[in-house]
């Protein structure tokens, strides 16, 4: 994976996306995110998280 990242490089529109992605969630949209990784800025704080060794799953629940 970091190979991979080393080559794709960042996602420069990631809040875009999960922005579009809760625009037309009608359940809940799950965001695998590196557990020790900062809340993503410009969206709402997840309904909860799932938190492993080295991964975080915030979970986005609508209403």
């Amino acid at each position: 994976m970091r190979q991979i990242r080393a080559i794709v490089g960042i996602d420069d529109d990631q809040a875009r996306l999960m922005q579009t992605a809760l625009a037309h969630a009608s359940r809940r949209v799950v965001l695998k995110w590196p557990a020790k990784a900062a809340p993503m800025d410009d969206i709402p704080p997840a309904s909860h998280q799932i938190i492993g060794k080295s991964v975080r799953y915030d979970v986005f629940m609508q209403s």
